[in-house]
């Protein structure tokens, strides 16, 4: 598909010039070659999923029509430039264009480690829950999983495309009913990954450190792919988890589809910060510059956001679930056959635990009960559980955020937000360490990266091309975008699940200076060291009354 965009964009660009210059010889011939290719496969295009293409098909054929209309007409052919219909026919190939170049076919970028990346993907059922999200009271959970992982380069081997025909059919089109445009993400299947299905695993590495990911809200399992392919390059057995029902369509192995919980597009809908829309306590506990005021405005929306039963609350905990039980599974080799060999090698005892988005929401709360997390992750979530609240988590632990100022612009009414919020607000401050010693521990990270918006810190950047990847994924070069996330998160896990010196976070730190920035939580100390005991006592009282 990439060579059939390339002919397209060339066609384009012969069609309007040859329409413009009417003494042109053989220029009938040329136009009508250029209708017949661009008409042809924009027409193919369309139809496999590459939904860019459909104006490269109307300028074909708006171009057959005045060529099939002077050939029964039999008229000489006017010598002066077309003023009236070249414009339009210049402005329909410029657009047509355009899609093809702002949402590009790209084959992603490899990996830098020095192994070849297998990849299977498998169905794992509880059959203890049911119910669960949608679907009908008796059916139980089913979850798909896909893993990555280092392998032998199998000879004559292709690697897997993005998305195969079914996911584009339903998880990526499921997707894009979400946000209001079906199509959006189905021409991800035409990229090319790194990733060899079914390869064999590598022989010269008995245990394989281990990772379990969780995608976003309406995510699917393959949104972070550059990332997972990355880590097993490096040696990582990556587990990536696809919640069912909370996330896009799930297609299963066997060709089965679960929808996409209504719940959840509902609240796609409705839901006031999804929309932009915050009340005076919530601009409050995200924009004030009063920290007494922060934390009384976050409490509270805490403890609303359980009381007023919001979905994604009501879904963390069933995300927990679906963590342990995958993690429980997989180590007590309950897994298909195929995949049993990448299982039997990996290491379940001590493992890395990630998500992105509200993956990385539940992957606090999952590390502060789940001692076989030893080193956790959180690419951009929020925070939904009281549980992280005031909390010291045990395991080294990174936060790696998009740009706060893109996110307070865009959030926050103007009496909330200064030009210099973001050096001293953190939106997540008062979490994953406890008053007391905040900013102390060297194995807590909070890391943010200018430039790029939430839902940039996907693969999705790969897919849109400036000026239009700006305001929707951040303005920050791809290559940047895709190798701070993967140096940062590699680094991370390498110092603290492996062992491996690395420089970690002083190299990363260098090599990204322009983009990413260093956060701690000092100043929560500071304001909660200033505090007289009995006040102390009554912010704790607070706070355990959340947490109850």
């Amino acid at each position: 598909m990439i060579f059939v965009d390339a002919l397209l964009l060339i066609a384009l660009t012969i069609g309007a010039i040859a329409w413009w210059v009417r003494p042109l010889p053989g220029r009938t011939a040329i136009l009508a070659a250029v209708a017949a290719i661009t008409f042809t496969l924009g027409v193919y295009g369309a139809l496999n999923d590459r939904w860019q293409a459909s104006l490269s098909a109307a300028f074909g054929f708006f171009l057959f029509l005045p060529l099939i209309i002077s050939v029964f007409q039999r008229k000489a052919a006017p010598k002066n430039p077309p003023y009236a219909s070249g414009p339009a026919f210049t402005v329909l190939a410029l657009v047509a264009g355009g899609l093809l170049h702002f949402f590009p076919i790209t084959n992603l970028p490899e990996p830098s480690g020095p192994n070849t990346v297998g990849i299977r993907t498998f169905e794992l059922t509880d059959d203890t829950r049911k119910g669960v999200l949608g679907v009908g009271e008796n059916a139980p959970r089913r979850l798909l999983v896909r893993v990555w992982y280092p392998a032998e380069k199998p000879e004559d081997a292709r690697p897997a495309y993005y998305f195969n025909d079914l996911e584009a059919k339903s998880t990526a089109r499921g997707f894009g009913d979400v946000i209001g445009f079906g199509p959006l993400a189905t021409f991800f299947k035409h990229a090319k990954t790194n990733a060899y299905p079914d390869a064999a695993l590598v022989s010269d590495m008995k245990v394989l450190p281990t990772i379990f990911f969780s995608h976003g809200a309406i995510g699917h399992l393959a949104q972070n792919t550059v990332l997972m392919e990355e880590l097993a390059s490096h040696g990582y057995a990556v587990y990536s988890i696809q919640h069912t029902g909370d996330s896009a369509p799930t297609a299963f192995p066997n060709g089965d589809v679960i929808p996409s919980d209504p719940a959840l597009k509902i609240e796609m809908e409705t839901s006031n910060e999804v929309l932009g829309k915050y009340d005076d306590a919530k601009a409050k506990a995200l924009g004030s510059d009063d920290l007494d005021e922060r934390f009384a405005g976050q409490l509270d929306w805490m403890s609303r956001r359980q009381t007023d039963g919001e979905k994604m609350t009501y879904s963390e905990p069933i995300w927990v679930e679906d963590r342990l039980f995958v993690h429980n599974a997989l180590q007590s080799g309950n897994a298909p056959n195929h995949v049993m060999d990448v299982v039997a090698r990996s290491n379940f005892e001590s493992t890395g635990q990630m998500g992105m988005s509200f993956g990385g929401a539940v992957t606090g709360p999952l590390c502060i009960i789940d001692e076989r997390c030893a080193a956790g992750v959180n690419l951009d979530g929020a925070v939904f559980s009281p549980s992280t609240f005031a909390q010291e988590i045990k395991q080294p632990f990174m936060m790696f955020y998009s740009d706060h100022d893109i996110m307070y612009k865009l959030l926050l009414e103007k009496e909330y937000y200064t030009e210099d919020l973001s050096d001293n607000h953190w939106l997540y401050e008062f979490h994953y360490e406890g008053f007391k010693t905040a900013g102390l521990r060297q194995d807590i990270h909070r890391i943010e990266m200018s430039q790029v918006t939430h839902t940039g810190l996907t693969d999705y950047p790969l897919f849109m091309r400036p000026p239009l990847q700006g305001p929707v994924l951040g303005s920050a070069p791809t290559d940047v975008i895709m190798g701070a996330q993967n140096a940062f998160i590699l680094g991370f896990f390498n110092t603290y699940l492996r062992g491996i010196e690395s420089g970690f976070p002083d190299t990363q730190l260098k090599a990204y200076s322009d983009y990413i920035e260093r956060r701690d939580a000092s100043h929560i100390r500071e304001w909660w060291l200033s505090k007289p005991e009995e006040e102390r006592a009554l912010v704790k009282e607070k706070i355990e009354e959340v947490k109850r």
